[in-house]
């Protein structure tokens, strides 16, 4: 399920799961991601859309 992940985003839920001391509890992780595409579509309706998304640049916030 992990191999998606970057090392960097594996090793932020290791630190978080033993910060919060929930070593045994299944971690859900909600990516917010959107595709080019699709943003290109959404900058067509509105003025708010990122021009440049930061996990493009590899800026997860995990």
């Amino acid at each position: 399920m992990l191999e998606f992940l970057t090392p960097r985003c594996k090793i932020n839920i290791y630190i978080l799961t033993k910060t919060l001391e929930v070593n045994n509890r299944p971690i859900n992780i909600i990516s917010g991601y959107r595709s080019p595409k699709t943003n290109n579509l959404l900058r067509e309706i509105s003025s708010e859309v990122a021009k440049i998304a930061c996990t493009c640049k590899e800026k997860q916030l995990i």
